[in-house]
């Protein structure tokens, strides 16, 4: 089995209670994170139960576990999970919120499962953040912290380092999708066949599903052409075709599908494809363009755009980060020089200059990950740092033949420190309006990279 690359391998995690515990929720992160299953070939996690202070806490069942560590082995993990938080009502103790803080601060993943994300909202990681958490206690995170962006349909959702899920059996499907991002698709299948559950649901399907399982176990009628469809992943697939191969009208077919899975059939394909994707970049040599073939994307550019939006990376930086190598660069700096330099590219999926930036990316072996900023806006600090990097005003990254720009009424805005905040606020407000795609690394560079040249700048 594959593991992740040296670099950002995932070996300590520690799952945080307070003072009640929730039995199922931390069964199922120490399930994925606290068994030794090195004997099969899996990763081994140095996995540890931490509370505000050492010593017994009570479940939410009624017995009791020893707790053996307080907030200080927080500052030795990777991964720090939140298994639950039913204690809504308390104030949480201050050195819990600090811990998860400063594990924040320093590069530390953070994963939380149902109601973990109070807690997290109470330290500020998820302020302005989108977040998951059980549907039935979705309206009081967003009450209590107005500034998270709480998603109250989605299975789980990953924002930068945080990783938020819905209630009970979403945390496995969360806690599955750290492992395929920390150790690759061939471990969290295998994994996922350990604990006989789903390999992969995605955390955009919704959480309140009458049958959540495959389709081929549904008894819905779809087990044959769903066998074929995976079979087929690289063949052109139309609702049409697969509801005249199940002998239904499209529309039986796609509620039917929907009934059984969760999931719409196109977005069931694209998960697949995406899935095998994985594989074949993490276990085989194909370039990029035999992936996208292979895996029914049809084209590199397709594969990219999608693998982006729904994973980060582009396809190279996964293939890299999982095989430990890649496609030799063309250009730019050299591979040694950059291996720990990495990128956001801030984009539009419909502009061109934006893939054309992402491709040469590509080319050049660069490290990077990927936002789709009318998806995920900015907010005013981001675009003020954005700005100070470079060295920018914001009306000069301003698209003002928008339509909203003329709808606003830009073109007499006065251009001054007095209406410095008027232009950022219409920035972070409608985001059509910023000039794409803009180009940020962690050593402090950026450029808008509307031309080759501008992006090769900030490669070397």
């Amino acid at each position: 089995m594959n593991s992740c690359h040296a670099d950002r391998v995932l070996r300590n995690v520690v799952a945080l209670v307070g003072r009640q515990a929730a039995v199922f929720e931390l069964g199922v992160v120490a399930q994925v994170f606290g068994l030794d299953r090195s004997d099969d070939g899996f990763p081994v996690h140095d996995f540890a139960l931490c509370a505000a202070r050492p010593g017994p806490v009570m479940t939410t069942s009624g017995f009791t576990l020893q707790v053996a560590h307080g907030p200080e082995r927080i500052a030795a993990a990777d991964l720090v999970t939140v298994p639950a938080w039913p204690q809504l009502e308390d104030d949480p103790p201050e050195p819990l919120l600090e811990a998860l803080r400063e594990a924040v601060a320093r590069g530390a993943r953070v994963l939380s499962v149902c109601t973990g994300a109070f807690l997290l909202a109470s330290a500020g990681i998820l302020d302005g953040r989108r977040a998951a958490t059980h549907w039935q206690f979705a309206a009081r995170l967003a009450r209590l912290h107005p500034r998270v962006r709480v998603d109250s349909d989605v299975l789980y959702v990953e924002d930068g380092p945080v990783l938020t899920s819905a209630g009970a059996a979403a945390g496995i499907d969360a806690c599955l999708h750290m492992v395929r991002r920390e150790h690759g698709a061939a471990t969290a299948n295998a994994l996922a066949r350990r604990m006989v559950v789903p390999a992969h649901r995605a955390g955009g399907q919704a959480q309140f599903v009458e049958m959540p399982v495959p389709a081929a176990r549904t008894g819905y009628g779809l087990t044959e052409l769903v066998d074929w469809m995976q079979e087929n992943l690289d063949r052109p697939l139309t609702v049409e075709e697969l509801a005249a191969r199940a002998a239904m009208s499209p529309r039986t077919l796609a509620r039917r599908f929907k009934d059984a899975t969760g999931t719409t059939p196109h977005r069931w394909i694209l998960d697949q494809r995406l899935q095998l994707a994985e594989e074949l970049l993490e276990n085989t040599p194909l370039p990029v363009e035999a992936v996208a073939v292979r895996s029914g994307f049809g084209s590199a550019d397709t594969l990219r755009h999608h693998f982006a939006a729904r994973r980060g990376v582009a396809p190279a930086a996964h293939r890299r980060a999982f095989r430990g190598g890649g496609p030799a660069t063309t250009g730019g700096a050299p591979p040694s020089e950059r291996k720990d330099r990495s990128m956001e590219i801030w984009i539009n999926p419909a502009c061109s200059k934006c893939s054309s930036a992402l491709s040469l990316l590509d080319e050049e072996g660069a490290e990077y990950t990927v936002r789709r900023y009318l998806d995920e806006p900015p907010t005013v600090a981001e675009l003020e740092d954005v700005l100070s990097r470079l060295e920018l005003d914001p009306w000069d990254i301003t698209r003002t033949g928008e339509p909203a720009a003329a709808d606003l009424g830009l073109a007499s805005w006065p251009r001054d420190a007095d209406s410095r905040g008027r232009w950022l606020d219409a920035l972070a407000a409608h985001p059509s309006l910023i000039q794409r795609p803009i180009i940020t690394a962690d050593d402090g560079s950026a450029v808008v990279g509307r031309s080759p040249e501008s992006v090769r700048s900030v490669l070397s």
